[in-house]
C-alpha cells in the first residue's frame, strides 16, 4: 500500500489535494486499512512518503492508530516488482509503474481531489470498469479481499488485461 507527500502548506499549479483535503486523505487511508479482512492484514506493508519533509509524520500516526501496519522500507520500485498486489491511493508514478510492469495494482482516491484530464479520462474509466480503479476505499478493500486468494488469475484476466494494456499504449509507452 503506497502513499503518497501529506503537504501542509497549499500547491498553486499542481492538481492534488490542498491541505484540509488531506485530512480526507488520511481518514480515506485508514478506513481502506480497517477494511481488510484480519486474516490479510499480515501482508500489508504499507509505504509513507519519506522523501520530503512535511508537518505530518505518517509513520507515528498509523503506528499509533492502527498498531497492526508494518512499513516497506528500502527500494520502492525493486520491491513493488516483487509484490503480489499493490495499493495505491493517489494517481502517481508509482501506480504508472506497476501498469507499465504488468504488477497487480488496485487503486482508489478521490476524483475532486486528483482529477484526471478530459482526455485521459475514458483510459481511467477503463479502469475502473476492469476493477482496477475506485472512487473510495471501502470499495478498493473489498476488491482487495476477493481477489486477495487469486490475485494472479484476476490479473491476467483478458477484462484487466485489456484495460491495462489500453492505458499503457497510451501513458507509459514501452519497448524491451
Amino acid at each position: 500500500f503506497v502513499g503518497t507527500k501529506v503537504w501542509s502548506q497549499p500547491e498553486v499549479f499542481r492538481p492534488i489535494p490542498q491541505p484540509g483535503q488531506f485530512l480526507n486523505y488520511i481518514e480515506c487511508k485508514r478506513q481502506f486499512l480497517n477494511s481488510l479482512q484480519s486474516d490479510l492484514r499480515r501482508y500489508v506493508l504499507y509505504r509513507p512518503y519519506d522523501r520530503s519533509t512535511t508537518n505530518f509524520n505518517e509513520r507515528k500516526y498509523f503506528a499509533e492508530s492502527i498498531p497492526w501496519v508494518k512499513f516497506l522500507s528500502g527500494n520502492l520500485h525493486t520491491k513493488l516488482l516483487k509484490s503480489r498486489l499493490c495499493v495505491m491511493d493517489h494517481l502517481g508514478t508509482t501506480l504508472m509503474l506497476a501498469l507499465a510492469a504488468n504488477v497487480p495494482v488496485i487503486a482508489f482516491w478521490n476524483k475532486l481531489h486528483w482529477p484526471v484530464d478530459p482526455k485521459a479520462a475514458p483510459y481511467f474509466k477503463n479502469l475502473e470498469d476492469a476493477g482496477i480503479l475506485y472512487d473510495g476505499p471501502s470499495k478498493a478493500a473489498t476488491q482487495v479481499n476477493e481477489v486477495w486468494s487469486n490475485t494472479e488469475e484476476w490479473w491476467q484476466s483478458p477484462k484487466i488485461q485489456k484495460a491495462r494494456l489500453g492505458w499503457r499504449d497510451q501513458f507509459a509507452k514501452t519497448h524491451r
